[in-house]
């Protein structure tokens, strides 16, 4: 699961900038960004799910909550790497907008 993650992210680098301390400040960023997501995500998850009564369905609460989460932050990161929302990717690469429109109405 790392790799399929890593790679990707680290290859953007050089799609953004040819300078080499640029990407090197990127990759740094992307680093210490993705060790502070891991932290927020093992100690959050615990307290969620006993909150909930540390059951099934609290786990289940708490993967809602972190599935939210990662969806808002890669609909940001769309929005600053290419300037449009999610709404209208969805509407260039599916052809259909009320699918992205019909998926936020369930995350609100």
């Amino acid at each position: 699961m790392y790799n399929a993650m890593n790679v990707p992210y680290g290859s953007l680098a050089y799609v953004l900038t040819r300078a080499a301390e640029e990407r090197d400040l990127l990759s740094i960023v992307r680093m210490i960004m993705a060790s502070a997501a891991r932290l927020v995500t093992v100690c959050g998850t615990l307290p969620l799910v006993k909150v909930w009564g540390d059951g099934q369905d609290a786990w289940v609460k708490a993967a809602a909550i972190w599935a939210g989460a990662c969806f808002q932050s890669m609909q940001t990161v769309l929005f600053v790497v290419t300037g449009t929302s999610l709404t209208y990717y969805c509407k260039y690469v599916f052809g259909n907008d009320s699918w992205m429109c019909s998926l936020r109405a369930r995350w609100i």
